[in-house]
C-alpha cells in the first residue's frame, strides 16, 4: 500500500503555543507537485489513467491546504496540520487502491509432469498422466504433444483429444468442470486408442498451457566452503596463496559440476573436480577477498559463494 511520509513538528521553545498562528501556512504540509510526483511512481498504469489521477490529487491537496474550515483561527496551527495530513492518507489510500485495481492480473507458477505409456500395440493404445507441480489450475488446461512416427489418435477420454489430418500434432483439452481443476499435486489419467506403424515411438516432449513438463530442477543450491585462507590470514610478501575449497549438492541427483576461485573480483581459475584448489602468486601487499563460487547441473544451473578476508604484508 502506497502512503505519504508525514514530517515530524519540530519542537518548540517553551512558551510557544499553536495559537499563535491563526492561518494556515501551506509550507507546513508536502506541496501538491510532490503528491504528483510521489503518484507518477506507482506502476503499472495507463498514462490518462495516471495523469488524471495526479490532477485530482493536486487540485484536491491545494483544497485541502487552505480549505476556509482549516483556516478557522479558533483552531490551533498544530490541529490543523493533523487534520489535513489525516485527509491527505485518506485520500492517497483511496487512489492507492484505484491503481492496484487497474494492475495487471497475478499469474500462478506453473509446473509439470506428464507420464506416457502404451497399453496395448494391436490395437494402438495408451494412458497420459499428467501431474500438476505448479500453482493450482481452475479455469481449464491445454497439453500438446507431437507423434514421433506417425501415430494417429481415433478417440480419447474422459477429455477432448483432436489431432488435424496430416499432423502429428496432438492438442488434449478439459471439457467440463469436474476436470477443468488441477490442484497443486494433483494428477488427471487421459486414456486414447489410435493407430500405429510397427515402429511406435513415444513422444518425447509435453507442454501444459504453454509450460514444458517434465524439466528437471534441482531446488537446493549447492554449498560451498572456504578451508584457504582463513579469515584473517596474513601471508609475507611474495608467497603463494594457497585457495582451496570444499562443495557438495544436497539435492538428490545434484552434482557439483565446477568451483570458479576469483581473487578481488578476478577470475583465478575454474575447478571441475575435486580437490578444488590454486595457488595465487604475485598478490601486493595489503588486504585482499577470495570468493569460491560452486556451481550445480542444475537447468538453470544453481550456485553458492564462499568469501574470506586475508592480508599480504
Amino acid at each position: 500500500m502506497n502512503s505519504f511520509k508525514i514530517a515530524r513538528i519540530p519542537r518548540q521553545p517553551l512558551g510557544w503555543n499553536f495559537h499563535n498562528r491563526a492561518r494556515c501556512d501551506p509550507n507546513a504540509l508536502p506541496r501538491p507537485d510532490r503528491v504528483r510526483t510521489s503518484l507518477k511512481s506507482l506502476t503499472p498504469v495507463a498514462d490518462t489513467k495516471k495523469d488524471a489521477i495526479s490532477a485530482t490529487v493536486s487540485a484536491t491537496a491545494g483544497r485541502i491546504l487552505c480549505a476556509s474550515t482549516d483556516c478557522d483561527a479558533s483552531e490551533g496551527t498544530g490541529m490543523k496540520v493533523y487534520k489535513r495530513l489525516a485527509a491527505l492518507a485518506g485520500l492517497a489510500t483511496l487512489l492507492s487502491g484505484a491503481v492496484v485495481a487497474v494492475s495487471g492480473p497475478a499469474y500462478a507458477a506453473a509446473g509439470c509432469k506428464v507420464f506416457y505409456r502404451k497399453t496395448s500395440s494391436a490395437p494402438f493404445a495408451g494412458v497420459i498422466d499428467i501431474v500438476n507441480t505448479g500453482d493450482p489450475i481452475t479455469n481449464g488446461w491445454t497439453l500438446t504433444f507431437a507423434f514421433p512416427t506417425g501415430q494417429r489418435i481415433t478417440n480419447g477420454w474422459p477429455v477432448t483429444f483432436n489431432q488435424p489430418p496430416g499432423s502429428n500434432q496432438v492438442t488434449v483439452t478439459s471439457n467440463s468442470p469436474w476436470n477443468s481443476s488441477l490442484a497443486t499435486g494433483v494428477s488427471l489419467s487421459a486414456g486414447f486408442v489410435g493407430t500405429a506403424l510397427p515402429v511406435n515411438l513415444d513422444p518425447t516432449a509435453f507442454t501444459l498451457n504453454g509450460t514444458l513438463c517434465n524439466v528437471p530442477v534441482n531446488a537446493a543450491a549447492p554449498q560451498v566452503f572456504l578451508s584457504s585462507p582463513t579469515a584473517g590470514q596474513m601471508f609475507p610478501v611474495g608467497a603463494a596463496i594457497p585457495l582451496a575449497a570444499s562443495a557438495y549438492d544436497p539435492e538428490s541427483g545434484g552434482a557439483v559440476t565446477r568451483v570458479e576461485f576469483h581473487v578481488d573480483g578476478v577470475l583465478q581459475v575454474v575447478d571441475t573436480a575435486p580437490p578444488y584448489t590454486w595457488n595465487v602468486l604475485g598478490l601486493p601487499s595489503g588486504t585482499h577477498t577470495v570468493t569460491a563460487t560452486a556451481f550445480d547441473n542444475g537447468n538453470p544451473a544453481r550456485s553458492a559463494q564462499a568469501s574470506v578476508a586475508f592480508g599480504v604484508g
